[in-house]
């Protein structure tokens, strides 16, 4: 993280105030995208107030990647079996037995526990998840996969979603938040399909 001439009143000991802030930011951001969670036991912690001493974590290993297959026409039972072989995290969309459509799409390079997400029926016939927690990226794959138009309000992680349906065009607001953190795995397992949210009609 690189400041260029930060206006610091001659006082070049506060380089921290300015790209402290900034390096927390990306960092909690590659964090989730890497599927990497809060350790608890690296948290402060001071009844006094004080500035508590720092912790390191000599045996945190750095996250290995895994290549997604090709699912497309498999059965569902296996194609989850076979992803979760590969240490990822298959999230199906759809009640289906059998895989109509992937992402991301095969040969893609992911982090271990990242998910692939299957879908299982038609479009129309799946209600849309909650998408609570996930990226940009991951919220817009799942609703174009299921065919929503959405609008974007904020930056971050998906905090809230609103959908709305008018003539055949179903539509969902994401209210986006930075700093929002959920496990990517939470909420859900390999083998559930997500909970859907309410749709108004209009």
């Amino acid at each position: 993280m690189v400041v260029d001439e930060p206006d610091l009143g001659g006082d070049f000991t506060l380089g921290g105030q300015v790209a402290m802030p900034a390096f927390r930011s990306i960092m909690l951001s590659t964090l989730q995208y890497m599927g990497i969670k809060p350790d608890p036991s690296l948290l402060p912690t001071n009844d006094e107030g004080s500035e508590p001493p720092v912790k390191y974590n000599s045996t945190v290993e750095a996250k290995n990647t895994a290549v997604v297959g090709n699912y497309k026409s498999k059965p569902v039972k296996e194609s989850v079996q076979a992803i979760k072989d590969r240490r990822m995290h298959a999230v199906v969309l759809g009640k289906g037995t059998q895989v109509l459509e992937q992402y991301p799409q095969q040969g893609e390079e992911l982090y271990e526990q990242q998910p692939v997400y299957l879908l299982t029926s038609k479009e129309k016939d799946i209600p849309l998840p909650s998408l609570a927690g996930l990226s940009l990226r991951d919220a817009l794959t799942i609703c174009q996969l299921l065919d929503r138009k959405a609008t974007i309000i904020g930056e971050g992680y998906v905090v809230k979603q609103e959908e709305s349906t008018t003539g055949e065009q179903r539509s969902v607001t994401l209210y986006l938040q930075a700093g929002s953190y959920r496990n990517p795995q939470q909420g859900s397992t390999s083998s559930e399909t997500l909970a859907p949210t309410k749709t108004e009609n209009k």
